[in-house]
């Protein structure tokens, strides 16, 4: 299940005019075959974590032109919990 909300103001035909913030969360979820989950699990040898089942997690954001800041994402499994924060880009940059 996943909820949440997300408001964004701009012009969509120019990412970069973009401005918003969001909050998301979710349950009972699985992701299958994440290349940057699957990575980490090898170097540490966690196997949940090629298919992680998320419980429970949330994230808040916002988006600034074509960069989205995570301001927090935690995600916790049975056995796991895994907190980030970071920055992504919608330009593929």
């Amino acid at each position: 299940m996943l909820s949440g909300q997300i408001e964004i103001h701009g012009d969509s035909a120019h990412s970069d005019h973009l401005d918003g913030e969001g909050h998301v969360d979710v349950r009972d979820a699985q992701f299958h075959q994440l290349d940057l989950f699957q990575n980490i699990g090898q170097i540490l040898s966690i196997r949940e974590l090629s298919d992680l089942r998320v419980r429970d997690g949330h994230t808040d954001l916002h988006l600034t032109g074509t960069k989205i800041m995570v301001d927090k994402l935690v995600l916790n499994t049975t056995d796991l919990q895994l907190a980030a924060h970071g920055t992504a880009r919608l330009d593929n940059a």
